[in-house]
């Protein structure tokens, strides 16, 4: 299944990018280049991860990755991923577009 990342997703893994890249900027391109891969495996098993129980109606899942959590939804014909977020975060706290949910 193809995998789009929303420009909210992009402009997280930028931000998470250079906040790396701050303190090693070599590491800081090995994590993000990590962390695409894994945003776009969810494409071989998108159902693979839980439902956010918050969001569940919505079709919302989560797959957690080395601290971080890939926010995305499984649409029809592709996976749209919407927020690439540090697990401390409260996502909760987060607005959801409404471009999320159509």
């Amino acid at each position: 299944m193809n995998v789009a990342i929303s420009l909210a997703a992009r402009a997280d893994l930028r931000g998470i990018g250079d906040y790396i890249a701050a303190f090693d900027p070599v590491r800081g391109r090995r994590f993000v280049s990590a962390l695409i891969t894994a945003v776009f495996e969810l494409g071989d098993m998108p159902r693979a991860f839980p439902l956010l129980p918050e969001f569940e109606h919505r079709g919302i899942r989560r797959r957690s990755w080395r601290g971080y959590l890939i926010i995305y939804r499984v649409m029809q014909d592709r996976v749209v991923v919407l927020r690439v977020l540090h697990g401390a975060r409260d996502y909760n706290l987060l607005l959801i577009p409404d471009e999320w949910i159509t």
